[in-house]
């Protein structure tokens, strides 16, 4: 399956729930801890946004969560990038990104609009170049498929079990 990668627009939304389908349950998917020195997910890696919820201060950690075989939810301090997979067609798939700060933050008084999305940003957008060249690289005439590595795509091959398992339903 090659994705080609669309980033919509940055978009950003304030103090919003997040819900799941039922598909996948939403479990953690690794607990991380940051380099050393940074505290977020930000350019510096030091905050750029007021503390979320109940969390009293900064710990070097950061939460990444799976809801589904698209959506991925990963969660610093100070603020949450929630990141959508849409597939359009069998070579094209649109990303979304959201980006959450506490509900009462206020933008260009708490934090920089900037600064906040830079490191998803930028990160999506280097993603883009290497999927459009691995794309283009696995529709030469060169390309021979070959079997997953057990390791390394492990959620990759969980994701096409799945996917064919659902067209398998939807078609039956």
């Amino acid at each position: 399956l090659a994705l080609a990668f669309w980033l919509s627009s940055s978009r950003h939304r304030s103090g919003a729930a997040v819900t799941a389908r039922r598909t996948w349950s939403a479990r953690p998917r690794q607990a991380r801890h940051l380099f050393e020195g940074n505290v977020t997910g930000s350019k510096g890696g030091q905050p750029v946004a007021p503390l979320m919820g109940n969390i009293k201060a900064y710990d070097g950690g950061a939460g990444d969560y799976q809801m589904g075989p698209l959506t991925f939810m990963l969660n610093y301090p100070d603020h949450c990038v929630l990141y959508r997979f849409l597939p359009k067609s069998l070579t094209e798939t649109d990303v979304e990104l959201v980006w959450f700060v506490r509900g009462d933050a206020v933008e260009g008084v708490d934090y920089q609009r900037e600064d906040l999305i830079w490191l998803w940003d930028h990160t999506t957008k280097e993603d883009e170049y290497i999927i459009l060249r691995n794309n283009a690289g696995v529709n030469s005439r060169f390309f021979e498929p070959g079997p997953y590595h057990p390791e390394f795509e492990a959620t990759l091959q969980k994701f096409v079990g799945w996917y064919l398992h659902t067209l398998e339903h939807v078609t039956g």
